[in-house]
């Protein structure tokens, strides 16, 4: 646990000597650890957010999100409390993580005909700090003061975290900072573009169906 905590800080201030370590040593039981600790602490960003949406703090939020406050407020009682949703956000780092990795470690082999996959997982694991000091800070926040972090705190966290990404992947797969940015975002234009094909061939397919629904 004080490998994970020194990971953690090393990060936070020395990215460069944090992923170099994590490449030569691959320290797995600090991995877990804290995909473990991230995943409790989405749970607790996520219950903390759902208690405030239900709770009377929120009164002043638009009239369509106050109606479906009456009309779900059961439904998102018991959702929260789930044990089910506990496991569900608890592992999902663990999923997410691993997926990921596996993804980018593809894309990385394929241009620079080095691979390696356990470095890769780690390295990203601990890339993730932005978010997880993002989702702490917001929950505290919310917590006590009843308000979320502000929309540009958010966006220097998600900065934050790509710039370790592209630090970790220029570490791993041992290339320049212009190729570690091409490796990082290849695999997201690639999905954002079939996500546009996709629409337009949802659109495509739907269109005509409303249009020949009478009143449409």
């Amino acid at each position: 646990m004080l490998e994970t905590f020194e990971l953690f800080w090393r990060v936070i201030s020395k990215p460069d000597e944090a992923f170099q370590y994590i490449k030569e040593r691959k320290p797995l039981y600090a991995t877990i650890a804290y995909l473990f600790i991230f995943g409790v602490v989405s749970y607790l960003s996520f219950y903390i957010s759902m208690e405030y949406f239900l709770s009377s703090k929120a009164a002043e939020t638009p009239s369509i999100i106050s109606e479906l406050q009456r009309s779900f407020s059961s439904v998102f009682s018991n959702y929260i409390h789930s044990p089910s949703i506990v496991i569900i956000l608890i592992i999902l780092p663990f999923v997410f993580t691993f997926l990921t990795a596996g993804i980018f470690s593809l894309v990385g082999e394929f241009f620079t005909k080095r691979t390696n996959g356990i470095a890769l997982f780690v390295s990203f694991t601990f890339a993730s700090v932005p978010s997880l000091i993002s989702k702490a800070v917001s929950a505290f926040t919310m917590s006590l003061f009843g308000f979320e972090l502000p929309y540009y705190f958010t966006i220097l966290f998600i900065v934050w975290g790509i710039i370790l990404y592209i630090i970790a992947i220029g570490k791993i797969f041992e290339v320049n900072k212009g190729t570690a940015l091409g490796i990082f975002f290849i695999p997201i234009i690639v999905v954002i573009l079939l996500g546009i094909v996709y629409s337009v061939s949802l659109f495509n397919i739907i269109s005509p169906l409303l249009q020949s629904i009478p009143g449409v």
